[in-house]
């Protein structure tokens, strides 16, 4: 479970950007899922490449160019995820 600071963290890392009005049509890699304060799921998103998350296609219609991809890399290799961006 992360820590209050790493969970804002990583909303920030994985959340902020520029739609770009199209959509990888691989499978992604890593996959995130949101969570709300009772730990019911409320939605997912995964990772595209090297710079690309996509968060729920069918709300958003088309992937997110991360605005920080080399920040969400540390992040996750510091949280033991190993080559979750290649």
């Amino acid at each position: 479970m992360l820590e209050p600071d790493d969970l804002a963290q990583l909303r920030t890392l994985t959340t902020t950007g520029e739609l770009l009005g199209d959509f990888c049509r691989c499978l992604g890699s890593l996959t995130f899922a949101l969570l709300d304060a009772d730990g019911e799921f409320v939605g997912s998103g995964s990772l595209h490449g090297e710079t690309d998350i996509a968060w729920e296609r069918g709300r958003f219609g088309n992937n997110l160019e991360i605005a920080d991809p080399d920040g969400l890399r540390r992040f996750l290799d510091r949280h033991g995820v190993y080559r979750a961006l290649s």
